[in-house]
């Protein structure tokens, strides 16, 4: 068995707690009373929906001492999303990592308020972190792609209207992200997870051509925000990322669907509006696909580097 089947192996189980959340708690921790109504995803869950523990004698119970909730790509394989909660847990096995995964139905048909009913089981599994530990320094957000930056948005409004509060303080990862919604990269991103048999790929392409068609005329002539440029906003937003320290964006030239030059564009406001900003630029890599240089040296050095910046 390699190494990195053997952490696999160890690493704890994903619980589906939503539609678009599944949490892994530390070895050994007590379980927080998540309450959940889905249909479980098999391909990423390995349990069954989860029960409070009660006393045990035979092993302490553990309370996280870190918190990372790592926001996906659009239509991520569960294969992919897997491995950097492996390199999550392998590196910081006390913590509780959030996987909040996000889908084109969650872009562009989900209400706001269906959106905040399927992020519900992870405010609370934020919130129940913050409660339960000294410190709220031991967090981090990891943000990967235009889909990955949909939702953190998402969860950081629902976090402020559940709470009257800012998140907690907490360091960003900006992954392949934010890009812009240009015609080419939006079909790119689209069609990227359609399936191979070739009728149905077809049809659904073809629907996907009408859709970024239909909303290129409600939103270029008028100048009207789309949806993405909404999101880059709301990310340099002082009031809604009022509690993070620091951010490192990671990106490279040859990401097919994200511009490099989008991402600098956005750090570089981010700077003048005040926030602590770190760049990471990688050479050869592709979308969400920057650990895979060097066997993830880099990328991961990256990442402790950023989490010793939190209680300086």
């Amino acid at each position: 068995m390699s190494p990195s089947s053997a952490a696999a192996a160890a690493s704890p189980p994903l619980i589906q707690l939503s539609p678009s959340v599944f949490v892994s708690e530390p070895s050994g921790s007590d379980a927080a009373p998540y309450t959940t109504s889905h249909e479980k995803d098999a391909s990423l869950a390995r349990t069954e929906k989860p029960t409070p523990r009660g006393p045990s004698t035979q092993s302490p119970i553990l309370t996280p001492r870190k918190l990372i909730i790592l926001f996906t790509w659009m239509s991520a394989h569960p294969l992919h999303i897997s491995k950097y909660v492996v390199g999550y847990r392998t590196r910081y096995p006390d913590s509780r990592i959030l996987v909040i995964r996000s889908s084109p139905l969650d872009v562009f048909y989900t209400s706001t308020s269906t959106q905040r009913r399927h992020l519900a089981p992870a405010l609370s599994a934020a919130l129940s972190f913050r409660s339960a530990t000294s410190s709220d320094t031991n967090v981090s957000l990891h943000i990967f792609s235009n889909g990955g930056s949909y939702q953190a948005r998402n969860f950081l409004l629902a976090y402020s209207a559940t709470t009257s509060k800012p998140f907690p303080l907490h360091v960003t990862i900006f992954d392949s992200c934010p890009g812009r919604a240009t015609f080419k990269r939006t079909v790119l991103a689209l069609s990227s997870s359609l399936p191979h048999f070739w009728p149905a790929r077809l049809l659904l392409l073809l629907w996907i051509y009408v859709l970024i068609s239909v909303y290129w005329v409600v939103f270029i002539p008028f100048s009207i925000p789309d949806p993405i440029e909404r999101v880059r906003q709301a990310l340099n937003d002082p009031k809604i990322m009022q509690g993070e320290t620091k951010r490192c964006y990671i990106y490279s030239e040859t990401d097919p669907m994200v511009g490099w030059d989008d991402v600098e564009a956005h750090s570089q406001d981010a700077s003048k509006k005040g926030f602590m900003v770190q760049h990471e630029k990688f050479e050869g890599s592709g979308h969400c696909a920057h650990v895979r240089i060097d066997g993830g040296i880099r990328y991961w050095a990256i990442v402790g580097a950023l989490w010793n910046t939190q209680g300086s």
